[in-house]
């Protein structure tokens, strides 16, 4: 399924493919304040770090890339509260807004947020492994990261459904296998951990 090779958001904006229009419209509708694609802790509760964020989210969605950089700093070295910001420096790094692109940098800032249930940045590490973006090329780690989207119910969980069928198409049933028991053990050791 070619669609699910689209280009990270470029400094244009731009997606390439079917799927990366899809995937720039419920990113345009997903990432600012909904809180189930971003997983169990997304934004601070505290309410001075909660504007902190405000105040990086409305500059970033002005294209002042410094100043939301400046805002959301500290806030994404934070290990929990923090998914949606550091799923934001994720993709201010894969595109080069107000920094170098970086694919490996815009997959670590994935990963931060992933691990803490964010759907799109788990969506989009998924993508990464699928191409060897910043990240091994590895369709068992991206059939995980999209199998972990795919359990979690929101708007996004269609789109990380798609990517999982995709990708067991393109792997054999012994990649599968590994990919799922990897998922349900990570699900385990998750849930757990909360």
């Amino acid at each position: 399924m070619a669609g699910f090779d689209a280009a990270p958001p470029s400094k244009g904006g731009r997606f390439k493919g079917v799927v990366g229009v899809l995937l720039a419209a419920l990113l345009a509708l997903a990432l600012p304040l909904t809180a189930e694609a971003h997983g169990r802790k997304a934004v601070p509760s505290d309410p001075a770090l909660l504007e902190q964020y405000r105040a990086g989210l409305s500059a970033y969605l002005k294209g002042d890339y410094a100043s939301a950089l400046e805002a959301w700093r500290p806030l994404a070295e934070r290990e929990t509260e923090s998914s949606a910001v550091q799923l934001f420096l994720g993709f201010m790094h894969a595109g080069g807004q107000g920094l170098a692109k970086d694919p490996a940098a815009a997959a670590a800032w994935y990963r931060r947020a992933a691990e803490q249930d964010n759907m799109v940045a788990q969506i989009r590490l998924g993508l990464l492994h699928r191409r060897g973006e910043g990240v091994a090329q590895d369709p068992v780690q991206a059939y995980l990261w999209a199998s972990l989207a795919a359990r979690q119910e929101s708007h996004v969980q269609k789109l990380a459904q798609a990517l999982q069928e995709a990708l067991a198409a393109e792997m054999t049933p012994a990649q599968v296998d590994e990919a799922k028991r990897l998922a349900g053990a990570w699900a385990e050791t998750h849930s757990k951990a909360e």
